[in-house]
């Protein structure tokens, strides 16, 4: 544990590791897209921005993004502790926490409650970075996408259960990538 990663962004990126989620689709879950007893997180919706609507929520990119994945007890574990964080986040700020959560119980937010903006992670990863002297400024979210399908097939899962898990509509594009 690294007392340098706040629980928050520790949270996101152990997510989109261990479910090959998207960026937008990891900061589109909400709480209830998450079952604590079985460790399967649902891919419902993902959370995008455009220059001058701002941060908004939008289906995910394809029918087959749409999907759920079961990760291991350790992860269910860290959203347990990052959700009593967030809960006493929410208390503190009061009626200054927006009023929209309720209805759509983000798990990546802003101070506030509100949507966090995609490009948040890759900032914080680069500065992190930068802070650590780690020359790594090539890995960002989307790149710890890519250690999702690594993992799996170095530890010989097929190709095809690998592309599913990872939403792809197509599953030639990961035998492209990972097997070219």
């Amino acid at each position: 544990d690294n007392p340098d990663v706040p629980l928050k962004y520790k949270a996101a990126l152990i997510l989109i590791i261990f479910t090959s989620a998207r960026r937008g689709e990891v900061l589109g879950t909400e709480w209830p897209d998450i079952d604590f007893t079985t460790g399967e997180i649902v891919i419902r919706r993902e959370s995008q921005y455009l220059t001058g609507e701002g941060v908004y929520t939008d289906t995910p990119k394809n029918e087959t993004s749409a999907r759920g994945n079961i990760v291991p007890a350790e992860v269910v574990k860290l959203l347990k502790q990052y959700k009593v964080w967030q809960t006493e986040q929410r208390l503190k700020l009061g009626d200054k926490w927006v009023k929209e959560w309720e209805a759509h119980p983000r798990l990546f937010t802003q101070h506030n409650g509100k949507p966090m903006h995609p490009s948040t992670l890759n900032h914080w990863m680069r500065q992190f970075f930068e802070k650590n002297n780690l020359d790594l400024d090539r890995i960002t979210p989307h790149g710890l996408r890519h250690t999702y399908a690594t993992l799996l097939i170095g530890n010989g899962v097929d190709v095809a259960t690998v592309a599913t898990g990872m939403g792809r509509a197509k599953k030639s594009t990961t035998l492209d990538i990972y097997t070219g």
